[in-house]
């Protein structure tokens, strides 16, 4: 097992007003689904909504590889041993709220490292910018 060091940015969203990224250490073993909870961990959104991932050459792409298939709730154990490397070209995103669509892009560094004992995943190594609110209340 390697561990993987993702760079992790909030792109777009219903509410979204300004860049929120972090970096995170997590094992190739790490499946979809435990990366879709790491993200809503991150950002304190609530998981009341569907979600998937796709492949993409930008996030407005209309040719897309969808991983996860939302109607029949498959490819959630896909680990990201088998996502990286994504297709030449194309990035990895994670689609929140088909309503809000939070959008957040996933790069995967070149550089693995060997797990450290004793360490705990995941492991945020840096985070930049203002976390997004999934639900923002505002004064009428």
């Amino acid at each position: 097992m390697e561990i993987y060091i993702l760079n992790i940015k909030c792109v777009d969203g219903a509410y979204w007003e300004e860049e929120f990224s972090w970096v995170v250490e997590l094992p190739s073993n790490t499946t979809l689904a435990e990366l879709h909870d790491h993200i809503l961990t991150a950002t304190f959104f609530d998981d009341d909504h569907l979600a998937a991932f796709f492949t993409a050459r930008n996030y407005y792409a209309r040719k897309r590889v969808w991983l996860i298939d939302p109607e029949r709730d498959t490819g959630w154990e896909t680990p990201l041993s088998k996502v990286f490397p994504v297709p030449t070209g194309h990035r990895l995103f994670y689609l929140f709220d088909f309503g809000d669509n939070w959008l957040f892009s996933i790069g995967k560094r070149a550089k693995t490292k060997k797990p450290v004992p004793d360490e705990h995943y995941p492991n945020v190594i840096r985070e930049k910018g203002v976390i997004p609110t999934q639900y923002p209340e505002y004064e009428f």
